[in-house]
């Protein structure tokens, strides 16, 4: 059992449909739409502590990634893991995506409703850090 929730930013049917998948899977889940955490700011994610939080790519795009980067300087979120979900880019350059979200800390995933890997990246999280 993980120690927190899964917090899903994202918006509209994305977020809401992976929720509804997570919470299917037996998970606690936090449904968020990105533009409050960009607006609001971080401070209502910290408790409880999320067990991972999962962004959608073009959330997390727009503004420059500047979504990813108030999560990351968040002292509250500090180790918690950062999962992109991404069903490729635009242009197709893979590299660079993977590159640009690694520099944030961020994990990506290519398949947007991979489920399975989304729980197997928060738990291996708590076993490190447990």
């Amino acid at each position: 059992m993980r120690a927190g929730p899964l917090v899903v930013l994202g918006d509209g049917i994305y977020a809401a449909s992976l929720g509804a998948a997570l919470q299917a899977r037996g998970s606690a889940v936090v449904v968020r739409a990105a533009a409050d955490v960009r607006r609001e700011g971080c401070a209502g994610l910290v408790a409880p502590r999320p067990a991972a939080l999962v962004l959608d790519l073009m959330a997390a795009r727009r503004d420059d990634f500047a979504l990813l980067r108030l999560l990351r300087a968040e002292p509250g979120l500090r180790g918690v893991p950062l999962i992109v979900s991404a069903q490729g880019t635009p242009g197709g350059d893979l590299g660079t995506l993977d590159r640009q979200l690694t520099a944030l800390g961020a994990t990506p995933l290519l398949d947007p409703h991979d489920v399975e890997a989304i729980l197997d990246i928060a738990d291996a999280h708590q076993k490190r850090v447990a």
